[in-house]
């Protein structure tokens, strides 16, 4: 599959629209419980929660296979989707022979294995510098994923070593 039709497929916005309006909903209410302490005072904030945590999932599915898509950050969040919205599907991730052992990790010990971010900075160095020389028409997207994965990239190597 060609990245280029993904950066202009209107299913590609649509699913980066959900999962955006996911995430807002949930720092909306974890800002709403912290000074409230109520659990929901969205009604539909559990079946939002939901498809997001589905299309997060799905989105580090597919990060498996194409290069510039991270699978381990998906995955966490989709944990943390379904953590509060659907136990059911949180309990099924994290015994999850291949996603569990990420997400228990995770939930454990908020670190990551030095191994892991060894290979993640590498991958999304060498994805951003693919997306250069295979788009150099379209360099404002390798700016934008650069960005993103500098970003990353940070966040990660601050968090404690497993």
């Amino acid at each position: 599959m060609d990245i280029g039709v993904l950066l202009n497929h209107p299913a590609g916005i649509g699913a980066a629209a959900v999962l955006l309006l996911g995430l807002s909903a949930g720092v909306v209410w974890i800002r709403r419980r912290r000074l409230t302490g109520h659990d929901s005072w969205l009604p539909l904030w559990r079946p939002l929660m939901w498809l997001a945590g589905w299309l997060a999932l799905l989105l580090g599915i597919v990060g498996i296979f194409l290069p510039g898509l991270p699978t381990v950050p998906f995955v966490l969040l989709a944990a943390g989707c379904w953590s509060r919205s659907s136990p059911r599907f949180h309990r099924w991730l994290s015994e999850h022979h291949y996603f569990g052992p990420m997400v228990r990790n995770w939930e454990r010990n908020r670190a990551i294995p030095f191994k892991g971010k060894v290979l993640s900075s590498v991958m999304m160095a060498a994805s951003c510098a693919w997306i250069f020389y295979r788009f150099p028409e379209r360099w404002w997207a390798g700016l934008g994923m650069s960005a993103v994965c500098l970003a990353v990239a940070v966040w990660m190597w601050r968090l404690p070593t497993a």
